[in-house]
């Protein structure tokens, strides 16, 4: 049984923990540098304290989640509900399944973190921060095209020097792609040794200075803390950006496993400012990073950056005492999309029937042909993410579990002072930060993403019409946005509310 000595009956305490997840799943591939799992935990006087730990997985099911969420708390002496369990989104590593993590080993670490933390728990100041600089270093991925809706790009811009993604050449690719190569429109640059046939048809039109658009969430976020004497005990940062500056790819294999530009960020932090780091993903669902080619050295030169540009915020920011601290939880019904196949053979059905008619579409003069094939393609991406068993693999919830119409999933927040988190499950698009911004104003809110679990792509609902790899990777209907950001807008006001001023 760990101890919990109160500092000041009156202070708010803060502390920091890590664990590293080396050895935590079964790989041959070197680590390039590392992946942690990260914990801060608060506490308001002789309050139950709260936690929100965070690790660099590519994503988490939500069963490992509650499991890991409930040993953390009984180690913490804790509610599960006052406990939030996020993941960097890191490219870099695998996702959470049986094959490659021991979920036993996994929540040792997590509870490691949080107990390293609450030992090393003082009474704590803050300042918040945030930047938006210009550029922002962070693009919308998805880019709408000549009533084609929404093509998606993961990497490969044409990065200029002002700052902006050209995406020309990525246009043209998938458009080729689209007549002679995969039925899936292509998302980053295809292998050079690739051969396609020559084209039957003329390519719509592409500007050739054309470029991804400014994403909705730039902005930079964190809360640092230090003693009242002034020792720095650690910080959060969030920044809305894919982890994907450094899983690179040759031959179908990856070359290594890496924490991405979160771990480069911490580092950053811990370096200049001092005590413990805790990156938090905001949701980015259609935001990435300028990425041309991926790097180890694209990765540190990113978390560098964005680490620069918190200092400097830090510099004029407002010191002042942890005055309130408080973490809730809510469960929500996620009513799952009208479309989504009622089981494996109805999608292996249908998509026999619409590849047919891309295959077709390939080999008519039709006038719209090229918006016929992006409409067929997309479709076609949308039942193979259940014919494959792919939301399965990424969620663990079964083709029968979501023909019950909803999922039922647990969000987060957490106040600290006069700013809060709110956690959102899985991949939201940018918009959402912008949204609860302004909803759970003048609180300054961190919106963060893969919050208790991983629930695939959150699109809003004016996106969801204009295809794209986000929203066909969907498993939620339109209404999902409104229900989400109502949902955690209430839960931050209520714990707003419900936090206890220290002293």
């Amino acid at each position: 049984m760990i101890s919990r000595d109160a500092a000041a009956p009156d202070a708010v305490t803060v502390g920091f923990g890590k664990a590293s997840l080396r050895g935590a799943w079964a790989t041959d591939l070197p680590l390039a540098d590392d992946v942690e799992v990260n914990a801060v935990v608060l506490r308001a006087g002789q309050e139950r304290p709260v936690a929100l730990l965070n690790c660099d997985m590519l994503s988490m099911l939500p069963s490992s989640c509650l499991v890991i969420r409930d040993r953390v708390a009984r180690t913490l002496g804790t509610g599960p509900e006052q406990v939030g369990v996020f993941c960097t989104q890191n490219h870099g590593v695998p996702l959470d399944s049986p094959v490659d993590f021991d979920l036993d080993l996994l929540t040792a670490r997590f509870v490691e973190a949080a107990d390293q933390a609450l030992r090393a728990a003082q009474p704590g100041w803050m300042a918040y921060v945030e930047a938006a600089p210009r550029p922002a270093g962070v693009v919308k991925r998805r880019k709408k095209f000549d009533g084609m809706g929404c093509f998606t790009f993961y990497y490969g811009f044409d990065v200029r020097p002002d700052g902006q993604a050209g995406c020309a050449a990525l246009l043209e690719l998938a458009l080729k792609g689209l007549m002679v190569g995969p039925e899936v429109a292509l998302r980053h640059p295809y292998p050079a040794s690739a051969k396609w046939p020559p084209l039957r048809d003329p390519l719509p039109t592409v500007p050739p200075d054309l470029t991804l658009d400014d994403p909705d969430d730039p902005l930079i976020q964190g809360i640092f803390f230090r003693t009242p004497d002034g020792r720095p005990l650690g910080s959060i940062s969030r920044w809305a950006a894919h982890p994907i500056t450094a899983n690179i790819v040759r031959q179908g294999r990856s070359v290594h496993h890496s924490g991405d530009y979160p771990f480069y960020l911490r580092r950053a932090l811990e370096r200049e400012f001092g005590g413990g780091a805790v990156f938090l993903t905001g949701p980015c669902g259609d935001q990435a990073p300028l990425v041309g080619e991926k790097s180890l050295t694209l990765a540190e030169r990113t978390g560098e950056q964005v680490g620069r540009h918190l200092m400097e915020a830090l510099r004029t920011a407002k010191w002042q005492p942890v005055t309130a601290v408080q973490a809730d939880s809510t469960w929500v019904e996620l009513p799952v999309r009208d479309d989504y196949p009622r089981s494996v053979e109805h999608a292996n059905k249908a998509l026999e029937t619409i590849r047919r008619e891309f295959h077709e579409a390939r080999l008519s003069n039709v006038p719209d042909k090229w918006k016929r094939l992006k409409s067929l393609s997309d479709e076609i991406e949308r039942l193979d993410y259940t014919a494959q068993a792919t939301h399965f693999s990424w969620t663990g919830l079964t083709v029968e579990a979501l023909a019950s119409g909803s999922v039922r999933h647990p969000l987060f927040a957490l106040r600290i002072g006069d700013a809060a988190i709110a956690g959102l499950p899985g991949e939201p698009f940018g918009a959402y930060s912008v949204e609860l911004r302004k909803r759970c104003a003048p609180l300054r809110v961190m919106a963060a993403e893969e919050c208790n679990g991983y629930l695939g792509y959150l699109p809003t609902a004016a996106e969801l019409p204009l295809g794209g790899y986000g929203r066909n990777s969907a498993i939620f209907s339109p209404e999902t946005e409104v229900l989400l950001e109502g949902a955690l807008a209430s839960l931050v006001a209520r714990i707003g509310k419900a936090a206890k001023p220290a002293g």
